[in-house]
């Protein structure tokens, strides 16, 4: 099982950020390397915080820690089942919860639901192909998630 503290250290380190910036101010030094190795536990506000401090958001970290421990239940767990089972209608539905957000993960789930709607529906919504790749070429997507499906997805709307 994949620790917290490790999952913060693979943010940590991708960010080319040192032990040293990321605890400045929060925590020691000292005190975050034993929690990237596992040897102690941080509270809820120090470890929002420090994802703060190396710009990551609650939910990408809990999206790689849950991936990390292949956890069924993340989360979107319905929007996982959707999927799974080509539910069109639950996909839809989803899709219409996250279109009103403008944050970098509203917006890749937003994508990655169209790219799947449009693989198994070429012709819903065709204006969404001019959104994904708006999307795609103006976002350098730093962040960690599972692009093996998007890639898939983006491939086939692209052909």
């Amino acid at each position: 099982m994949t620790e917290i503290g490790e999952v913060f250290r693979l943010f940590r380190k991708g960010k080319n950020v040192t032990l040293q910036e990321a605890s400045r101010g929060i925590v020691s030094y000292t005190f975050l390397s034993k929690f990237e190795r596992g040897l102690t536990d941080i509270s809820f506000m120090h470890l929002l915080e420090l994802l703060d401090r190396i710009n990551v958001q609650l939910s990408e970290f809990e999206f790689l820690y849950q991936k990390s421990n292949n956890y069924t239940n993340d989360l979107l767990p319905t929007l996982q089942r959707a999927y799974q089972s080509s539910d069109i209608n639950s996909l839809k539905d989803h899709l219409r919860l996250w279109q009103n957000r403008s944050d970098k993960f509203s917006t890749l789930q937003r994508s990655n639901q169209i790219a799947f709607l449009l693989e198994d529906n070429p012709q819903f919504l065709v204006n969404e192909k001019k959104y994904l790749l708006k999307f795609l070429s103006e976002n350098e997507i730093q962040e960690v998630f599972d692009f093996g499906t998007l890639e898939l997805n983006y491939l086939n709307i692209f052909d």
